[in-house]
């Protein structure tokens, strides 16, 4: 058998496999770690969940857990995320740091007149996307009737069922991510996107600094895609199961560290953040969410691959 030594432009679906071995091959050991996470995720998440919706059903109308969890349950999760990265970002402790994408100072180390300046900014488009649009969204679903879901405690997911239906939001919002994506990347309406690249060096609070415009129609409609195509044949404990996941996942891709232990990773063709991070530093290709399989299939990647072999020869 050939040792794989480094990626290559994928011109075929050989190619494209043999990436994704170079890809787990590289992983090592890491492996491991990342099948007992994503294991115990969707082992004792949904036990989790089942307990929950058992006990905040009884306290309330579905209508009201439809408004209270996809109100709070956003917002907290994008508070905790970036607590959590900045922790780290501020601890710089050497077993992190070795996986650290870019070797350059964060932004509110070059300077602290342009940091100020940026939070600024960035509290306002966080507002704007996590409050405002956000909650204007279900309210407004809220109004016109949300009865259509399905809340009840009887109809409660297996664990399989869970795991199946969150793979299937991930395909979903993972093609529509990528030519929303793409397309905002078209100069005509680049303008809408270019806030979002502001910083080539891709860290948490960069996943919601975006125009209102971007935020609606390449993030919210893609993520929502799945659950609403399934409908009520997915219970509304799964979407607030995928709601976590998917946060989860953007913050990994945000990050900028390439962690190998990273359980989102573990799936067949999936990116990665340094996927992600070539993608802000150069402004260019990997346009995908979650997969590479699109950005592989329209030969979008092919300066990611071309960059990658060219780090593996010096």
């Amino acid at each position: 058998m050939t040792k794989i030594v480094s990626y290559k432009p994928c011109e075929s679906l050989s190619d494209l496999i043999i990436n994704d071995e170079f890809r787990y091959q590289q992983k090592g050991y890491h492996l491991i770690t990342s099948a007992i996470m994503m294991f115990g995720f969707f082992y004792f998440g949904p036990d989790v969940m089942h307990a929950f919706w058992k006990l905040i059903i009884p306290l309330g109308q579905w209508k009201s857990v439809y408004l209270v969890l996809n109100i709070a349950f956003p917002l907290l999760s994008h508070l905790f995320n970036n607590l959590f990265y900045f922790a780290i970002y501020r601890m710089k402790h050497p077993s992190i740091e070795k996986y650290r994408i870019l070797n350059q100072p964060w932004p509110w180390e070059k300077s602290k007149e342009d940091w100020i300046a940026f939070r600024n900014r960035l509290f306002k488009y966080m507002s704007m996307n996590l409050i405002v649009i956000n909650i204007s969204l279900v309210v407004i679903e809220y109004l016109q009737g949300v009865d259509h879901y399905n809340y009840a405690i009887e109809n409660l997911p297996t664990k399989i069922q869970y795991f199946l239906q969150i793979v299937f939001f991930m395909i979903t919002e993972d093609f529509f991510f990528y030519f929303s994506h793409r397309f905002f990347h078209w100069r005509p309406v680049y303008r809408f996107h270019k806030i979002h690249h502001e910083h080539y060096n891709a860290f948490s609070c960069t996943v919601a600094y975006t125009h209102p415009v971007d935020y609606f129609f390449g993030s919210v409609l893609p993520f929502v895609s799945g659950f609403k195509i399934l409908g009520y044949r997915s219970h509304f404990s799964v979407y607030i199961f995928w709601q976590f996941w998917r946060i989860l996942e953007t913050y990994d891709g945000h990050c900028g560290y390439e962690f190998p232990w990273a359980m989102f990773r573990l799936f067949p063709f999936s990116g990665s953040s340094d996927y992600h991070n070539f993608h802000h530093s150069k402004n260019m290709g990997n346009y995908s969410s979650f997969f590479t399989y699109l950005d592989s299939l329209f030969k979008t990647n092919k300066d990611y691959f071309l960059f990658k072999q060219s780090q593996k020869q010096q």
